[in-house]
């Protein structure tokens, strides 16, 4: 998104990441809807125990 903003090129970005930055007229669509993709994020994890951090990560996004 940086280098977007910068004018050095085209970006793939969520749309919740843009939001501001398009309300502000910093950044335009490049194509209309018809282009969007929709998009699943899975997230996976070994069995075996973590770090302290690692574990509280898993704790805030309810893995178990």
């Amino acid at each position: 998104m940086s280098m977007a903003l910068e004018s050095k090129g085209v970006a793939w970005l969520p749309k919740s990441l843009t939001e501001q930055e398009t309300l502000d007229g910093r950044l335009v669509r490049a194509l209309d809807e018809s282009w969007d993709i929709p998009l699943e994020i899975h997230l996976t994890r070994p069995k075996a125990l973590l770090s302290q951090s690692a574990e509280a990560f898993w704790a805030s996004v309810g893995g178990n």
